[in-house]
This record gives C-alpha cells, sequence and structure tokens, in this order.
C-alpha cells in the first residue's frame, strides 16, 4: 500500500491511497513482492496530474517487522522524510498492532522511528 498527499509544514495530509499491481516471487532469503517499471511508470504519472507527493509505503512481514535490506534497497518511497511502515505477521492485527515499526527515510538511509504509529498517524 502506497499513500500520497500533501505536506502543510511538519503535517502531511494523506489524500490518496495506492495498491500497486505486484508480482509475488520466493527466494532463498523469503518471499518478496515486485512493482515493474511500467507500474511506477502510470503511479508517476497519476501523482503528476493529481499534484500529489508519494510519502508512505505500508508493507507486512511474516513475522517481527523491521526493514530488510530488500526494504532497504528497493523502496518505493524516496523522498527524504518519507516513512515505510512495517506491520508484523502480515497484518494479522490491524495496522495499529503492536510491534509495527515505523522507518523514516534520511540522508544516511533509512532510520527507525522510536515513535509508535498511533502518535505518528492520526486516521480522520
Amino acid at each position: 500500500m502506497l499513500w500520497s498527499g500533501h505536506q502543510d509544514g511538519e503535517t502531511f495530509t494523506v489524500k490518496s491511497g495506492h495498491v500497486p499491481r505486484q508480482m509475488a516471487f520466493k527466494t532463498d532469503e523469503g518471499l518478496s513482492v515486485r512493482v515493474d517499471g511500467a507500474e511506477l511508470h502510470e503511479l508517476n504519472s497519476w501523482l503528476f496530474e493529481a499534484k500529489e507527493t508519494l510519502a508512505v509505503q505500508i508493507h507486512c512481514h511474516p513475522s517481527e517487522a523491521y526493514h530488510s535490506d530488500t526494504d532497504n534497497r528497493f523502496p518505493i518511497v524516496t523522498i527524504l522524510g518519507g516513512a515505510s511502515v512495517v506491520i508484523p505477521e502480515f497484518c494479522r492485527h490491524g495496522f495499529f498492532a503492536p510491534g509495527t515499526e515505523i522507518y523514516r527515510l534520511s540522508e544516511d538511509g533509512w532510520i527507525r522511528s522510536q515513535a509508535r504509529v498511533s502518535e505518528t498517524f492520526l486516521v480522520v
């Protein structure tokens, strides 16, 4: 899942959600999904037309939530300050589940946030 919207000072308001077509595959390291270039181009064209910024990517892992090497190397959100939300147990217990982790993109890469999801995101 991807969220886009508008930045106003320190507040980012999500306006749209996106679920791009994905190809699932299994490697020796585990399960993964890939979004191909044509799908990313379509998304970027939509973002440009809608004048929205892509700022949050959300995905889940089968057990604990962490940012894997693949997550670090192939993010879809590439804007500094962007968020990557990783939900444990394939999101079995929901978005605000204990163990959900937030990472923020800095010039040094993805840094784990100390804030809880419920402190970071306000759903209205």
